[in-house]
């Protein structure tokens, strides 16, 4: 079995692309093989066996990323379309094909987001008129290409149930359409240590004592709600630290910090390539954004032992919940109920532990081992539905 995978990177440091590289492994693992098309395909990937890519390069001249998307979109499509008769399968993700494809992930509903009230477009916090049309802009013309492509796919895998949901209100699609598979999580080779959290801590240059609230995403953008954690903290004891791992520069959160006389029990890391060791230093893993379709980092931090706070805003929180690995919010504009939530596991660390504990077996039922075989589930439903009887992922190996 070959599927033809489009996407615009498969490199690990990329969420969406991260997914694409698990789904690219399962496929290869069970004896198949797998077209990449895209833009950037890492070495360990591209160098397996039954691995062929095929290079779709944007326009370099387009201004911006809705430019640049439709040229990706273009020349995917035409790749594609070049490509059916060498394939069983055509797997998509989103609205970035202009054809049909059996399979579509979707990671995003822009027709959810556009609709928010925290949309740019409602609640910019960048100066100019111009940056919040472009982003509404760039928000209504994706809208209408995942519309379109998720009512061509055979089949639609949402990241999570409120991607589900979504898809439903939003979209039009019937249940019976979508499936489900969350995210996996690579787990760490060994369970943290004392080390392991002495170690982070210098590196996040946080003391002994402190307790440390970790948060990780995009700062330049009011989407990720760091700003509900900073109206939280003046309610909490001066010994709670928190720490925000992602790119800010251009974004309001530093003068904001400083208005709000918060430098001294706020750090600002900046993009960091070594969050996976940050985890260990923390106390609470929090992310409580306006919309978070999954959010790998939750499931991360619970695959390095840490407890979650976070909202029902956030897809991933149903991982916490039912693995009783944290707290989850209603309403992430809440700073009362957060800093509630923060004061309750400060006053209680047995709780906490157990917390810690529960995270670890929690992560360990969406490891990448366990998440895998879904797709092939999948695959091999559509595969079905199609022609009757081709497998992948058969007991003996062999590709169909």
């Amino acid at each position: 079995m070959r599927i033809a995978l489009v996407n615009h990177t498969f490199a690990p440091t990329n969420g969406q692309g991260c997914v694409n590289r698990h789904v690219a492994d399962a496929v290869l693992d069970a004896g198949g093989a797998v077209t990449l098309i895209g833009d950037d395909f890492p070495t360990e990937l591209a160098g397996r066996p039954g691995v062929e890519c095929r290079p779709v390069t944007p326009s370099q001249s387009s201004p911006t990323r809705l430019l640049k998307d439709l040229s990706f979109g273009r020349r995917a499509t035409g790749v594609v379309r070049r490509s059916l008769k060498e394939v069983d399968l055509v797997v998509a993700n989103g609205g970035m094909l202009f054809c049909s494809a059996d399979v579509n992930l979707c990671h995003f509903v822009h027709a959810a987001w556009i609709d928010s009230p925290e949309h740019p477009l409602r609640s910019a916090t960048k100066s100019g008129p111009w940056w919040r049309w472009y982003q509404y802009v760039y928000s209504q013309q994706s809208r209408r290409w995942e519309r379109d492509a998720y009512r061509r796919a055979g089949r639609v895998v949402a990241v999570s149930e409120l991607v589900k949901r979504q898809l439903q209100e939003a979209v039009g699609l019937t249940a019976t359409r979508i499936d489900v598979v969350e995210n996996g999580v690579d787990l760490p080779e060994s369970n943290p240590t004392s080390g392991d959290r002495q170690a982070a801590r210098r590196l996040l240059g946080v003391a002994e004592d402190d307790f440390i609230i970790l948060f990780a995403g995009d700062l330049r953008t009011p989407r990720k709600n760091l700003d509900v954690l900073l109206r939280a903290l003046p309610r909490l004891p001066e010994r709670v630290v928190l720490v925000a791992a992602g790119g800010y520069e251009g974004g309001p959160y530093p003068r904001a910090i400083e208005s709000a006389g918060l430098g001294g029990r706020v750090r600002l890391l900046g993009m960091r390539d070594d969050l996976r060791r940050l985890y260990a230093g923390a106390d609470v893993f929090a992310l409580l954004s306006h919309y978070e379709p999954f959010g790998l980092v939750v499931t991360e931090a619970m695959a390095a032992g840490v407890p979650v706070v976070t909202a029902l805003t956030v897809g991933a929180a149903s991982a916490v919940a039912a693995g009783e690995a944290g707290v989850v919010i209603d309403d992430p504009h809440d700073e009362a109920a957060l800093a509630s939530a923060m004061n309750r596991l400060l006053d209680e660390p047995e709780a906490l532990r157990q917390m810690s504990h529960s995270a670890l077996s929690a992560a360990r039922e969406l490891s990448w081992e366990r998440i895998k075989p879904r797709y092939l589930r999948v695959f091999n439903s559509v595969l079905e539905e199609q022609r009757g009887t081709t497998t992948v992922g058969r007991r003996d190996g062999a590709p169909s």
